[in-house]
């Protein structure tokens, strides 16, 4: 299967169920407030009148393929809780599409943009730090709890699903695009675009989902948050950080030795960020406070050759690791840990590709001993940009090119299921 992105980085006109004014033969759906019955929002409009929330366990919604759901104010936002599901099921012609301001007017945001409304929020009854009374800063005024036991819970699916500028804050919380608490391996979620968000762009809050072909666009902070026990895979992964905008590609958090520990697998990821004359971004990964994590078949390319770019920015930044949690890079010890079925480790191969402008790995002193390495080279990507790309309009083509060192030493990914084996390393071949 092919990674699918949206018009945001091909250049694709946005499609026509997502744009122009409402007729009197079309439906269109706004809803505000508690649900209390299943539903089905039909294509192609609805609109978010203020914080919709589904909490009722056995309850259902569904959005149907091409449906553009539009907030028309900063509140709006939508929470699926613990047993309940939502099921917004598009396709690459007609994807759910979930964006602010109100306006049926164009799909396609910019990067003035940010904080629209407030995101989505999917909570399930998967293991979390903390148990079953775990909440969510943006949620506390609500009282919504999630979290339990159940690896396998089904919070529903989300499938070609794209979601922009969102991020507006909740009392003194400024939340993801997408936040997933204690969201289980039952839940189905691949083909997410995330792009303009304030905050994070998809934020795991314990849990155990996997997640496949996920793109992580101009996010205001990280473009994935793993916090408080995630337990879960990763593979198709493309994260464009600006770096006047974001901050890490991906950031990784635990509780040290707390159970369970953050542990995901990240696999076929491309990572591409953008130097310009501010940077704020530092690290594009950063792991602490005990985390755990494979990283494989990474490619981490840079843009723009700012002047500006800090001279030891670096692809991996680790902070306060764990005596507990082991680092290396042997296949034989991570074939050994695996069969163990062991999440107290950090393997990180040495055959990811970081562009030669970046330092490898760097610790603040208390991850004694390996100083991870990797293949420092160009990735040789077909199309980057020379500047931020919504000021200079250009498009972006992240795929590598023939010759390049992403179709060299391709690692095997387990095979469990879940995992593709590919011929190249990134997101894209």
């Amino acid at each position: 299967m092919r990674f699918q992105f949206f018009e945001l980085t091909s250049g694709t006109p946005a499609p026509a169920s997502s744009g122009g004014s409402s007729s009197s033969s079309e439906q269109q759906l706004t809803t505000c407030g508690v649900m209390h019955s299943s539903e089905t929002w039909p294509a192609p409009r609805a609109t978010l009148g203020c914080l919709v929330t589904l909490t009722t366990p056995g309850l259902a919604l569904t959005i149907e393929a091409g449906t553009d759901v539009v907030a028309t104010s900063t509140q709006g936002g939508l929470v699926i809780g613990p047993g309940a599901r939502l099921v917004a099921e598009g396709t690459a012609d007609k994807p759910v599409t979930f964006r602010g301001g109100g306006s049926f007017a164009s799909s396609v945001p910019t990067t003035t943009t940010f904080g629209l409304w407030t995101g989505i929020f999917l909570l399930g009854n998967a293991p979390v730090y903390g148990g079953s009374s775990s909440t969510i800063a943006a949620l506390a005024a609500y009282g919504t709890s999630f979290g339990g036991s159940v690896v396998d819970d089904d919070s529903g699916v989300l499938r070609y699903v794209r979601v922009y500028d969102c991020g507006a804050a909740v009392g003194f919380s400024e939340p993801a695009a997408l936040t997933l608490g204690a969201v289980g391996r039952g839940t189905k979620l691949e083909h997410v675009e995330l792009a303009f968000a304030a905050d994070d762009g998809l934020q795991f809050v314990g849990g155990t989902v996997d997640v496949k072909f996920i793109s992580a666009l101009w996010i205001g902070d990280d473009a994935i948050d793993v916090d408080d026990g995630y337990q879960g895979r990763i593979q198709f992964f493309f994260a464009l950080v600006d770096g006047d905008v974001g901050n890490h590609a991906v950031e990784a958090d635990s509780n040290f030795d707390a159970a369970p520990r953050s542990f995901f697998s990240l696999y076929s990821a491309t990572i591409l960020v953008i130097e310009t004359t501010n940077p704020r971004t530092d690290a594009l990964v950063r792991l602490k406070n005990g985390v755990g994590a494979e990283l494989v078949n990474v490619v981490a390319a840079v843009a723009g050759g700012s002047s500006n770019q800090p001279s030891s920015r670096p692809f991996l930044a680790e902070a306060q690791c764990s005596p507990s949690v082991a680092r290396f890079q042997d296949d034989v010890l991570l074939k050994a840990r695996r069969a163990g079925q062991d999440t107290n480790y950090l393997y990180v191969s040495p055959n990811n590709v970081v562009a030669p402008s970046l330092l490898v790995d760097r610790d603040d002193g208390s991850c004694l001993g390996l100083t991870f390495a990797a293949i420092s080279a160009d990735p040789a990507l077909a199309r980057l940009p020379s500047a931020t790309l919504l000021d200079a309009g250009q498009a972006v083509d992240p795929r590598p090119t023939p010759g390049s060192l992403a179709f060299v030493d391709v690692d095997v990914p387990p095979s469990d299921g879940f995992f593709d084996a590919t011929t190249y390393k990134g997101a894209f071949g």
